[in-house]
């Protein structure tokens, strides 16, 4: 979180921290991915299925780091496509699946409803899939979705979602070599990295239903 106040102190008293993401500003040793350039391809690859009235449901609260870059994200590819970012197509996810169901129902509940919608978070996006069903809407026939972090499930769902993987494996040997050295006293060549995502295609973006 952007807030977290016993975070620094604990580095600035000297204590051995490696985080999975990061603050902003800080000097506190992080590995993390590239939350920003993530939610960029996922939106990018909606906008070139030809929808242009994109949702978006964020991974968690915006105190949250990843969850505000990944909303960037959203935001930039919107912009650099020439699209205007629409404040009323975001809803806050908060972790879970519930969150996702009552994101999504809001989402569909507009006057205009979006043609798809990036979710920040799989977990979250398995709510919003639910939603979606809910509502009479088949995906991707009518609704185009997109998650976040390629969690084991999201091959599995029907239909099998579409999301921006997170090198899990990396980041977790990356910071945890980090944390060795540190407490061994040995030279970090590199106390801030950073790993790129991959976009994962699979059947839940398919649809194509922005105004010709």
């Amino acid at each position: 979180r952007s807030d977290d106040i016993e975070l620094r102190r604990a580095y600035e008293e000297g204590a051995n921290i490696v985080m999975l993401g990061q603050l902003p500003g800080e000097k506190i040793p992080f590995a993390d991915v590239n939350n920003v350039g993530g939610a960029q391809l996922a939106t990018q690859h909606l906008l070139g299925l030809g929808h242009t009235r994109i949702g978006m449901i964020t991974n968690a609260p915006l105190a949250y780091t990843a969850s505000a870059d990944r909303l960037a994200g959203y935001r930039l590819a919107l912009e650099e496509s020439g699209l205007t970012y629409d404040e009323s197509l975001v809803r806050l996810g908060n972790f879970t699946m519930e969150s996702g169901v009552k994101a999504m129902h809001e989402l569909l509940a507009l006057k205009e409803r979006p043609s798809a919608v990036f979710v920040a978070s799989d977990t979250v996006a398995l709510g919003a899939l639910q939603a979606a069903q809910l509502a009479g809407l088949k995906v991707p026939q009518d609704l185009a979705v997109c998650g976040f972090d390629d969690i084991p499930l999201a091959q599995y769902v029907d239909p099998a979602l579409t999301t921006v993987q997170l090198p899990a494996y990396g980041l977790g040997w990356a910071a945890a070599e980090m944390l060795i050295r540190m407490i061994s006293k040995d030279k970090v060549k590199n106390p801030y990295i950073m790993l790129n995502t991959d976009l994962i295609i699979r059947n839940s973006c398919g649809a194509r239903l922005a105004p010709k």
